[in-house]
Order: C-alpha cells, then sequence, then structure tokens
C-alpha cells in the first residue's frame, strides 16, 4: 500500500538536516549587522524589592557605551510574554523593566554599547541601590498569608476547575478513599543555544525582528504593543532555532531589541549567557499536588478528586495555562466516571514559569501516576493490572466534551 505513497512510509530527509551535520548551519549568534550595536541586561540580585537608586557614573565612562536604560527611560506598558496572537485574553504583568524587583534574575536595566566586550564590561559597573523586602519562595506559605502581595495593582492568584459526574456522592458510596501529595520542581530547558534576538529599524518607520522563536505571532503581537506600532509594521523573522523545548516559546528579549533599536535606529542584539538564560527566562512551573482517590471493594476508581497548586514564579505568563493544560489531560488517560481537576496558579518570587516539554504533561502524570502507584499498592493489585482496569479505550470520548480521543492504543502499549 504504501508504495503507491509519495511520503508515508518513506525516508524523507529533514530539509536542513545536512547543514546541521555538518555544522555550516548558521544561528542568530552568527549574524553580524554593520552598524550594529549590542546589549547587555542588568539583571536584579534581589528576589523581592524595589530600586531605589541606578548609578551608571561609571558605566557611562566605558568607551563605546551608547545609551543605558532602564525603568525609567522606557515603556512601562504591561503585557503578557505569554500571549500567542493579539486580542488574547492572558494576565498582564510584565514590563520592559522592572523598578519593583520580583525574582533574582528580574530586568533592571540595559546597557548599550558598539562591542559586547564594552557591554559587559559597563553593565558590571552599574550600581543597583534596593529596598528589600521578605520573599516569598514556597506556594503553600502565600495561599496563608501572601495574597496580594507580589503584584499589588493585580491579581496574582488564579483558580481553574473542570470536573465531570458527581465527585461527593460517589466518594460517599467508596470502599476506600486514599490521599496522596506529590510535589515536582522547577527545571530549566537548558538548549545548547540560549536566548538571543537581534532587531533592526527599516527606513519604512517599521522594525525587523530576528529570533529562535517557536510562535511569531505572539512575537509580533507583543512587540507592537510595546512600540504602539501597527502588526503591520512589525516583521518577525523565525531562523533556526538551536533547541527550546518551550523555552523559546514565551516572548522574552524581542520587545527589549525592539524598543532599543526603533529608539537608537540602529541594528542591536542581545545575546544571553547561560547563566543568564537559567535565571531570566523562562522554568517548567514546579507544582505541588494532592490526590483523593476513592475506589469499590474490588479496586475500580469510581471517582478521583485532585488539586494542584502551580508555581507561576514572579510574573504569571503561560501558568494558567499550563495549569488548564494539565487539568484537562488528567481526563484523558483512565476512565474515571467522577473527577475533578482545580488547578491553583499562584505568583511567588522565584524564575518564570512557562511551557516545557509536554505543557503540564510531566507535572499532572508525576502527581497522579505516584498516585495510582501508592492505590494499587494499598489494594494489594499489580501496578499494571491496575492500569490496565481503568486506561481509556479507542475512541473512548472526553469527558470534558472535549472530541473523543481517537484511535487511543495506550493498552496495547502498556502490554507490549
Amino acid at each position: 500500500m504504501t508504495d503507491s505513497l509519495k511520503y508515508v512510509g518513506k525516508n524523507i530527509p529533514l530539509h536542513d538536516i545536512r547543514q546541521k551535520v555538518t555544522g555550516s548551519m548558521k544561528y542568530l549568534g552568527d549574524m553580524d549587522l554593520g552598524n550594529m550595536l549590542h546589549i547587555k541586561l542588568v539583571l536584579s540580585s534581589v528576589a523581592n524589592g524595589k530600586v531605589i537608586k541606578i548609578d551608571t557614573s561609571l558605566a557611562e565612562k566605558v568607551p563605546g557605551v551608547v545609551k543605558i536604560y532602564s525603568y525609567a527611560n522606557t515603556s512601562s506598558t504591561k503585557y503578557s510574554g505569554s500571549a500567542w496572537f493579539k486580542g488574547e485574553n492572558t494576565p498582564e504583568t510584565e514590563t520592559m523593566f522592572s523598578q519593583r524587583v520580583r525574582f533574582v534574575g528580574d530586568r533592571v536595566a540595559a546597557v548599550v554599547a558598539e562591542t559586547p566586550e564594552a557591554a559587559k564590561k559597563a553593565a558590571e559597573l552599574v550600581k543597583v541601590e534596593y529596598e528589600e523586602y521578605e520573599p516569598v519562595l514556597n506556594v503553600e506559605d502565600y495561599l496563608k498569608d501572601c495574597k496580594g502581595k507580589l503584584h499589588e495593582d493585580e491579581p496574582d492568584y488564579y483558580v481553574k476547575e473542570i470536573s465531570c459526574g458527581n465527585i461527593e456522592d460517589a466518594m460517599e458510596k467508596a470502599y476506600k478513599v486514599f490521599y496522596d501529595e506529590v510535589e515536582t520542581q522547577k527545571i530549566h530547558h537548558a538548549a545548547i543555544e540560549n536566548h538571543i534576538c537581534v532587531a533592526v529599524p527599516n527606513p519604512l518607520e517599521g522594525i525587523t525582528v530576528y529570533s529562535p522563536c517557536q510562535i511569531v505571532y505572539g512575537v509580533q503581537s507583543t512587540v507592537a504593543q510595546i512600540l504602539n506600532m501597527p502588526l503591520n509594521r512589525v516583521r518577525v523573522v523565525k531562523v533556526p532555532v538551536g533547541g527550546s523545548f518551550g523555552g523559546k516559546q514565551e516572548t522574552v528579549l524581542e520587545p527589549i531589541c525592539a524598543y532599543i533599536a526603533m529608539d537608537l535606529n540602529r541594528p542591536v542584539k542581545l545575546e544571553f549567557e547561560r547563566r543568564e538564560s537559567m535565571l531570566s527566562t523562562r522554568t517548567r512551573n514546579a507544582t505541588k499536588g494532592y490526590v483523593k482517590t476513592a475506589v469499590d471493594k474490588i479496586g475500580h476508581i469510581i471517582a478521583r478528586d485532585i488539586k494542584v497548586i502551580l508555581d507561576a514564579g514572579a510574573y504569571t505568563s503561560g501558568g494558567c495555562k499550563v495549569s488548564i493544560a494539565a487539568g484537562k489531560k488528567s481526563f484523558r488517560l483512565y476512565r474515571i466516571p467522577n473527577q475533578r481537576y482545580k488547578g491553583i496558579v499562584v505568583n511567588t518570587n522565584t524564575p518564570i514559569g512557562g511551557a516545557c516539554r509536554g505543557y503540564g504533561s510531566p507535572q499532572i502524570h508525576a502527581i497522579t501516576e505516584i498516585s495510582m502507584d501508592n492505590v494499587a499498592k494499598s489494594m494489594g493489585i499489580d501496578p499494571v493490572d491496575f492500569r490496565l482496569m481503568h486506561l481509556v479505550q479507542p475512541y473512548d470520548d472526553d469527558p470534558t466534551g472535549a472530541p473523543n480521543l481517537g484511535n487511543s492504543r495506550i493498552i496495547d502499549c502498556v502490554k507490549k
């Protein structure tokens, strides 16, 4: 059958595989435009505080320094780094630079110079004075005592809920009810290519942004929002990506590059080192999950109640999206007639969370699969047999109301 098909069953090389395996592929770090300036960011050294004074006097004396930017001389427009398109309803809590810093790695200032070396040297000479506050590092402590303390003029607490069936009634009729608590940690993607951006102003009062991003329209929308510019004046070129795993899905460096390029009317490049990427871009959201599982006498799950507290980090960004994506996935693996997922998204004074390799799947499945093992062990049932009792069948309905699951073959995979 596949002999008559052009692609199915055939080994089709990737269009750029030769350049990649021979090392001839050009990445954004290789781009060197004439008259291009270089940017080095000054990142917050405190987790929670307020910038009282920025002393740039020594930095300005470094040969080659062109200009230094901070909250005082840039746009204060709030935006969401996780927005995928114009008009999307996502919490807008970030600004280009912060006076009210909320994590170690928050953007405080940017030094622009003729060479990367001059920019780096000058950035190290920028002195920042902070008024420090007690940081919020734990999601449970936040829920007890810290609501409204991180974003005084914005909500920093969101709740999303999904359910099917009748949880309370099923729990009352259960033979046994089991409780589990599971935590998952933050991680950084650690792609070989660190975050980088180049922006070039053009004669038609527009801007071209070169970025190894995952969603060009999100970058375009956010840059246009910051620059107060029509979308058709912002061109985003997606260059080859040297690894992402979700870390370059959100808009991080592009607004700063675009703003500075337009202000100085020169091409600019902003390239992070590894430490900067780990501190100041995105992480996988940490979570704490609570699972209550109700079973009948033979071990069938008749109800499951899941609560997940998701640590969005200092700015909400994609936290709400990851929370709801994780919740939906908890309904699509096992046949559980009565189930509820409650996702609580909170801010802490830690690096910002976002998309990371699975978009909520690793967190929710770590939480629920550890719980499944514990329930199986408590009931004296082999953990594989316990899963086979509950796994979805091909073309099962999605209990959340989404389209059916299609030809789901998870049972075949587990047996094999």
